[in-house]
């Protein structure tokens, strides 16, 4: 009957999984596949028994095949094969199906100078097959596509694939480079990252908000920043306002109406340029 090597198969969410029984002399007895767990009988012969449409039996000379469509992470477990013979015969076959997914290697948002370029690096779990990089839900790259079938006009997107990597380049990012990247395998979980691309002006201060004139801010650079810009905003439309609580049981105008906690927004426009250059 069948190896102990080959009754450990491994195999991943999605991508069908085969466990292959090998039978001699069957003569006029049935093969039955049984999942342990609860003993349910999933198909005989090339029928089969169970609700669940995912498995499928087939054989090819003496080998019984279960075949097991869209597997997900709790199919992983021990399966038999048993012969109806008296006293049965069986066999233990483990399976394990593993999660898939792609990562791209960076913060969650990235901020990026126009006219600089967006670089993103995408690593899966395994070999790549079939993988797509979009932009804001448009395929900028396929694997599969021949070089001379690229979508025209991305000239300036330059990709490539290797091993478990796929990469991608944006030559200089404009304003419409900004948004969502998704790095879409065919047979794993995607993942995504959010790119601003960002004016700066003479004065070394951001025209776009928000965001930092680097390839990519620290999380607290990026919130001190966005806090400095608003304050900034505050202060230029309403220069006479300042932010306070006064107590509502006076009556305003009276020599008595002043504010109980004053508090004054001012932005050191000097250091958010040095953190800007």
């Amino acid at each position: 009957m069948t190896s102990p090597e080959a009754r450990t198969v491994t195999s991943r969410v999605n991508q069908p999984a085969h466990l292959h029984c090998r039978v001699a002399n069957l003569g006029d007895r049935a093969v039955s596949w049984i999942r342990e767990r609860d003993l349910h009988i999933l198909t005989t012969g090339l029928f089969t028994y169970t609700r669940d449409k995912r498995f499928v039996a087939f054989h090819t000379g003496d080998t019984w095949t279960l075949k097991l469509l869209g597997p997900r992470v709790n199919d992983s477990g021990s399966y038999l094969c048993q012969v109806s013979t008296e006293p049965r015969i069986s066999q233990h076959f483990s399976l394990t199906v593993r999660e898939s997914r792609a990562y791209i290697a960076s913060n969650r948002e990235l901020y990026v100078k126009a006219g600089s370029s967006i670089s993103l690096s995408c690593t899966l779990t395994h070999n790549i097959s079939q993988l797509y990089w979009l932009h804001n839900g448009s395929v900028i790259h396929y694997t599969g596509w021949p070089q001379e079938d690229q979508p025209l006009g991305l000239g300036r997107i330059v990709a490539s694939t290797a091993g478990r990597t796929s990469s991608v380049l944006v030559h200089r990012a404009g304003l419409t480079d900004s948004g969502l990247y998704t790095c879409q395998p065919t047979d794993a979980q995607a993942d995504q990252v959010t790119v601003h691309v960002l004016t700066v002006s003479g004065r070394g201060m951001p025209e776009t908000l928000p965001g930092h004139g680097g390839d990519e801010a620290p999380d607290g650079a990026q919130r001190q920043l966005r806090l400095e810009a608003a304050s900034s905003l505050f202060v230029a439309l309403w220069p006479g306002v300042r932010p306070e609580t006064r107590d509502p049981t006076v009556r305003a105008g009276s020599r008595y109406d002043k504010p109980t906690h004053p508090t004054e927004v001012r932005l050191d426009a000097g250091a958010a340029r040095r953190e800007l250059l």
